[in-house]
This record gives structure tokens, sequence and C-alpha cells, in this order.
């Protein structure tokens, strides 16, 4: 210890040697550290964001996504002006059961089948749909809608010139999240394409 202190008095290199060993070692520390501290946090990250992709306690959420489970039941209630029509059915992971008018659809394969007592005979897509058109049910399209979406208070307002080219007012949709219902309000979208519309609203409930 003596020979180190003699050597740290009158030797000036050594002095540096000994500053620089220092240092290296303090940033070696601090290195070692805050290396630790950012596993524990991407730990903690992942593990939060798997219990939320398995763990689906409703499938709609109010964070302005719809999360579509594999497999639900399904009604669809539309009103326009003041008629009002009916889908209902169930998704069952490729396939998916419609019924409307008292008539059962198959939609498998992406083609869609009528069933005729035991037969499915094919039939287009317009037929399914002839009342609205299906993009404004599919759920992964009003999922588009929403992130283009400004949320006032509960209701997420989606403006027309956001979803459609070359549209500039500031007319908009509104969609209302609350628990499995997803309610939308299409009447200003509708006027587009018929300005005698009053009223145009689709109210979708699912349930896993």
């Amino acid at each position: 210890m003596d020979d180190f202190f003699e050597k740290w008095k009158t030797d000036k290199r050594f002095q540096a040697m000994v500053k620089l060993g220092i240092y290296i070692l303090f940033v070696l520390v601090v290195s070692i550290y805050a290396f630790s501290i950012n596993i524990d946090t991407n730990v903690n990250t992942n593990t939060t964001g798997e219990d939320n992709s398995t763990s689906i306690d409703k499938p709609i959420s109010n964070d302005g996504v719809i999360k579509i489970p594999d497999n639900y039941k399904y009604k669809v209630n539309i009103t326009i002006d003041d008629k009002e029509y009916k889908y209902t059915g169930e998704k069952k992971e490729t396939q998916k059961t419609i019924i409307k008018d008292d008539k059962e659809y198959l939609f498998k394969d992406n083609e869609y089948y009528l069933k005729d007592n035991e037969t499915y005979v094919k039939v287009t897509k317009e037929e399914v749909y002839d009342i609205i058109n299906y993009s404004y049910l599919d759920l992964e399209n009003i999922n588009t809608y929403l992130s283009k979406a400004t949320k006032n208070g509960d209701q997420y307002i989606v403006y027309l010139k956001d979803i459609i080219l070359g549209e500039e007012s500031d007319k908009y949709i509104i969609i209302l999240l609350n628990n499995n219902d997803i309610d939308i309000d299409y009447t200003q979208l509708m006027k587009l394409f018929n300005n005698n519309v009053n009223n145009y609203k689709v109210k979708i409930n699912i349930e896993e």
C-alpha cells in the first residue's frame, strides 16, 4: 500500500492510469445497471402485451378498436328512415351463417350460398346484402374508420373527407362503442348517394 501512495505522489503517468481505470470501472458499472433495468422493463412490457392479446373479456373495446373474435354470434339492426331490417347469424372461424328474411345463407371459401332444404346453392354477395353494402357492416372496415376517428366524449367522429376521395366537407359519421354493441350513424354518408335519406343507422351486437 505504501508503494502505491509513493508512486501516486511521484509518478504522473501512474496517476493517469489509475484514474483511467477508475473511470472505465465506473462506466462499466453504470452500463450493466442500465442494461439490467432495460431488460426488466422489456419483460414487463411483453408480459402485459401478451395478457392483452390473449385475454378478450368483451369483443368491443372502448379504446377505439373492435376486437374481433374467431367465433361469435351477431345481430345487425338497420334503420333506414322509417323501415327496419335485420341480419343475424354466427361466425365460426372459416365460415359464417347469415339469416335474412327467414332465409339462411352460408359464406364459405369466399363464396355465398343459399340454403334450400339441405342443399346449398351459390348466390351473389349482392343478393345477400341487397339492403346495405356489406362494407358498412364489415368489422374490419369499421376498424379502419375508427383508426381515422376523432373521439368526442363517448363518440367517435369520422369525417367523410378522411374516408372518401375528393370530399371536402366537414360532414361525418358517428360511431359508438358500448360493451358488445356498435352503433353507427351513417346518415350523412348515405346522403351523398341519396339526398332523400333522412335517417340511416346500423346497430351491431356481438356475443362470443
